[in-house]
């Protein structure tokens, strides 16, 4: 876990930026029926109340398309210690973080707008050059 003072020092060495909001993608709901039906093995339809969203198709920083899902990218493999606290931080789960493969930024986005706080690298300071 992170301290106010480590995050302060952790953002010296790091381009931060701010991006408005946006909310991530919805899926259809004829096309995320497909998709979970697919990896349920059995008929599923998703209920009136109910949506799917994809994961964000640019990056905040820099606009690129080559953006990755975290758990995807693999930070799950590595500590809270080696990530940088905007991009996993406090409260957030790993399933709202990306990545961008293009700048090496990391934010963390959910389905519902919020203004989003970009990190570039999206590594702690101690991890570059790893």
């Amino acid at each position: 876990m992170h301290s106010p003072a480590e995050r302060q020092t952790a953002c010296m060495d790091h381009e931060v930026g701010h991006s408005p909001p946006r909310g991530l993608p919805r899926v259809p709901a004829e096309e995320a029926n497909e998709l979970l039906s697919d990896l349920a093995g059995k008929p599923v339809e998703l209920g009136e109340n109910l949506a799917m969203s994809s994961r964000p198709t640019t990056c905040p920083a820099c606009g690129s398309s080559k953006v990755e899902d975290a758990l995807r990218y693999q930070l799950d493999g590595l500590g809270r210690e080696e990530v940088h606290p905007i991009v996993w931080g406090e409260g957030h789960a790993l399933a709202d973080t990306y990545v961008c493969k293009d700048c090496a930024a990391g934010w963390i986005e959910g389905s519902k707008p919020h203004p989003i706080t970009w990190v570039r690298p999206w590594r702690s300071e101690h991890m570059q050059g790893t």
